[in-house]
């Protein structure tokens, strides 16, 4: 269920010419549920830079995509994650 409104949250977002707010809330959901779809240990050895050895850059990107969706730059935010996602998933 979290998952599911943090994906339309983010969505909605877009649809509605990059707003941050939503974008932000869907990021917050979509992270909450995270935990839930994989559980906790999985999540934690995911973004924990220490142990997940070369993921330490796909981890900075997701996160400091995070922070320039917060501080309005939603475009810039929106790509770092998916560059981020990419890292982390890709490999």
């Amino acid at each position: 269920m979290l998952t599911v409104l943090g994906l339309g949250f983010m969505t909605l977002g877009v649809l509605l010419f990059f707003d941050s707010g939503l974008i932000a809330i869907g990021d917050v959901l979509f992270l909450a549920s995270f935990p839930f779809l994989v559980g906790v240990q999985a999540t934690a050895n995911l973004f924990n830079p220490f142990k997940a050895g070369n993921n330490w850059r796909g981890i900075a990107a997701f996160v400091l995509g995070i922070v320039l969706i917060l501080f309005k730059w939603a475009v810039i935010g929106m790509l770092l994650q998916v560059f981020g996602m990419v890292e982390m998933f890709g490999r």
